[in-house]
């Protein structure tokens, strides 16, 4: 009996990208066991993606009156699917079925998993990532592994990535879908964490590959990236940090970053990102960890929200 399997990815005005992703999976069907439902989020585009769409008859579009974000729109996705198994994957990648079968096959015999990533790689075929480190509790970062070691099989790591990433319908119901709040960044950090709460581990499966040619339509600098990255980096912090992980990083992020991140802005007279940046930082003053208001000039994307 064929493995049902719901293929679930996002297209914000990139329909260009949304595509080249479908060609990819059309090109490996016929080799393919799988039982494929591949679904299409549109998160509010200005482009009109029916028409493009409609040259694959087994793609199923889900339109959003709105933009919901990247949890919000994989979570729409998965409200209209029906696999066993959920394949949450970016537009930009390359995707052969071969290397869905094998994940799947991974995660079937190795039910102590809650998620499996494959390996990601770059256009070059270099490793983009192999697995996360854990957050530095002082920082609040992490890092990518870019690199394999010795390990076979399935590898350990502290984090999955947003770009391409297996749970199966089972776990998923145990474990809840993606915060939305988060609305861009952190969210899969935060959906990782939760997974290990509950029992479960996170792996990256190295016998599985998928290409990752990172979109750029949020932008490399952005007055969104930074509010986002900076908002939710404290919001990540303040769901997941014990009391006293809380007191170490918030005295590193107001006595170092916080004057470090503003004498950077003001050096290159960049008012903007100062704004987003106070902006981040501000609203968790006013908004405790479960809150859907976004804060600054995004609040009316989820103000309008409607499902």
């Amino acid at each position: 009996m064929k493995t049902k399997v719901s293929i679930i990815t996002i297209n914000y005005n990139a329909l260009g990208d949304t595509v080249s992703f479908l060609e990819s999976i059309k090109t490996s069907m016929n080799f393919s066991n799988l039982d494929l439902e591949v679904i299409v989020v549109d998160n509010a585009s200005q482009e009109s993606p029916e028409e493009a769409v409609a040259e694959y008859p087994w793609v199923k579009l889900v339109r959003s009156k709105y933009n919901l974000g990247f949890a919000g729109g994989n979570n729409l996705g998965v409200l209209d699917s029906c696999g066993e198994y959920l394949f949450f994957v970016n537009n930009d990648t390359e995707l052969n079925l071969l290397d869905l079968e094998e994940l799947i096959d991974q995660y079937k015999a190795n039910p102590e998993y809650g998620m499996l990533t494959p390996v990601i790689l770059n256009e070059d075929l270099t490793i983009q990532y192999a697995g996360y480190t854990e957050l530095n509790t002082l920082t609040g970062r992490n890092k990518l592994i870019d690199q394999l070691d010795d390990s076979t099989g399935i590898k350990d790591t502290s984090y999955p990535h947003g770009a391409a990433m297996l749970i199966s319908r089972e776990n998923l119901e145990k474990v809840g879908m993606m915060s939305e709040n988060y609305f861009l960044y952190y969210e899969e950090l935060d959906w990782g964490s939760r997974i290990k709460k509950a029992g479960l581990k996170i792996g990256v499966c190295l016998t599985s590959r998928i290409i990752h040619k990172e979109s750029v339509s949020v932008g490399k600098i952005s007055e969104c990236k930074l509010y986002f990255m900076t908002r939710n980096r404290l919001l990540y912090t303040r769901k997941h940090f014990s009391k006293v992980q809380q007191f170490i990083f918030s005295a590193f992020f107001f006595l170092v970053s916080v004057p470090k991140n503003l004498l950077s802005f003001l050096f290159k007279r960049d008012l903007n990102s100062i704004k987003a940046f106070l902006a981040a930082v501000s609203w968790h003053f006013s908004n405790d960890v479960t809150s859907n208001r976004l804060g600054y000039k995004f609040d009316n994307l989820l103000l309008k929200r409607v499902r």
